[in-house]
């Protein structure tokens, strides 16, 4: 790309989103551009409706929670993770009778703290681990869980770019500096089927093992050596690339990209409108593979 065609399309006020291959938003070139200012500003008024926010956040919520589930189904049918299930059975059906964005959380993390009790249980005994870990990663698992979701939420930063919304005002996550909280939001649904989804494939198929992993003796954190890191970020790009039936109610199969643009689409008509319902929603238990 040359500075002259970097010039011609600030001319014509076109924007430049600067990508890598696997989907890695980097930034934009653009010229100063008030024409989505009532957009912006009707998300901001929107974060400010606390039953708005709460309405919103329940349907993420509980979308999330039945991905993961239909996910622990696709790799098992055994009695080890059935306290799991039973666990966020109980969690999903007091999401809808949170009367607070505090509430939500609270049962969103009894249902997170199950679900990785539950992938304990689907990784062979190399990769075993204790439940989440983060900043840093304590085991195998977690360090590859946590790439793939670095590059899921800067994916669906660009996303949300595209779209013309700010991705740092969320209406389930709460404001934070430097944090995309509307990221954070969006990507719930998609870190089951996306990441979650990969990582257990990736070490089935023996792509990855713990060779590949190094440890910090003072702090215990565990990364990923380059190699791993490129198999993972490979990984990445060609799930993104698969189709699949991701949307409820639609039988059309859609790359990962093309259904979060819908996602997207959806959430700009429920910001316009006030209406939580009216997002589309991602449900992964018809095809949680995406195969």
């Amino acid at each position: 790309m040359t500075t002259p065609f970097i010039v011609e399309m600030l001319k014509r006020e076109r924007d430049i989103q600067l990508f890598t291959t696997d989907g890695h938003y980097q930034g934009r070139i653009s010229t100063p551009d008030v024409s989505y200012a009532p957009r912006l500003r009707q998300q901001v008024h929107r974060t400010d409706d606390p039953a708005f926010c709460l309405s919103l956040s329940k349907r993420i919520v509980s979308r999330k929670i039945l991905n993961q589930q239909a996910l622990i189904r696709a790799h098992t049918s055994g009695q080890d993770v059935a306290e799991s299930i039973r666990t966020m059975k109980h969690s999903l059906a007091w999401v809808d009778r949170s009367g607070s964005l505090a509430e939500l959380n609270g049962f969103e993390g009894n249902a997170a703290k199950a679900y990785f009790t539950a992938l304990g249980h689907l990784v062979p005994q190399e990769f075993a681990f204790q439940g989440r870990s983060t900043r840093p990663p304590l085991d195998a698992f977690n360090s590859m869980v946590s790439l793939g979701y670095s590059l899921l939420y800067k994916n669906i930063i660009g996303a949300i770019e595209r779209h013309s919304l700010n991705a740092y005002i969320g209406f389930l996550h709460q404001d934070s500096r430097g944090h995309a909280t509307l990221a954070s939001d969006l990507m719930e649904v998609w870190r089951a089927p996306i990441i979650d989804d990969t990582v257990l494939r990736l070490i089935a198929d023996g792509v990855v093992d713990t060779r590949a992993f190094s440890k910090n003796s003072d702090t215990g954190a565990v990364f990923a050596t380059r190699e791993a890191t490129r198999s993972i970020a490979r990984a990445f790009g060609n799930r993104i690339a698969r189709t699949a039936t991701y949307i409820k109610g639609d039988p059309h199969r859609y790359t990962f990209q093309y259904a979060l643009d819908l996602q997207l689409q959806s959430l700009v008509r429920v910001i316009e409108a006030g209406h939580p319902s009216r997002l589309v929603d991602i449900d992964i238990t018809s095809e949680p593979s995406g195969a």
